[in-house]
């Protein structure tokens, strides 16, 4: 990114810098500025996309908690279940909280075999 655009972004703070990251038009990527603008553009608008689904989510989260016997919990797990635009890997860490396993690792990694302790080794 050059420096006159990055001063730009630098200037703004939060959802500011971000829309700005997302109304960057880099033009065809000829080099490492370019790319890179194209990068944090594209970044930007997934973070847009996703921010919009979260408050689309918390107007109905809000409605569910009011109802008798329904905890936070429930409520996003309905949520994550019933609705067509969860975000990918929701219910993957839904089902690890429906379960009660710890998540200890990123949907798209497989769990990791724990070490053996020195005593245990043969």
């Amino acid at each position: 990114m050059d420096r006159e655009t990055h001063h730009q972004l630098s200037g703004l703070s939060g959802k500011r810098r971000i829309r700005g990251c997302a109304a960057l038009r880099p033009g065809p990527v000829t080099d490492l500025a370019t790319a890179t603008k194209t990068a944090v553009r594209s970044l930007a608008r997934r973070w847009l996309t996703r921010q919009a689904e979260i408050d689309d989510l918390d107007k109905h989260l809000a409605s569910l908690v009011a109802l008798p016997g329904v905890g936070v919990d429930t409520a996003g797990q309905l949520l994550v279940t019933a609705m067509p635009t969860a975000p990918r890997g929701a219910s993957r860490w839904s089902a690890c909280a429906a379960t009660n396993q710890p998540r200890t690792t990123s949907p798209a990694e497989p769990p990791r075999a724990r070490p053996r302790p020195r005593s245990c080794a043969a």
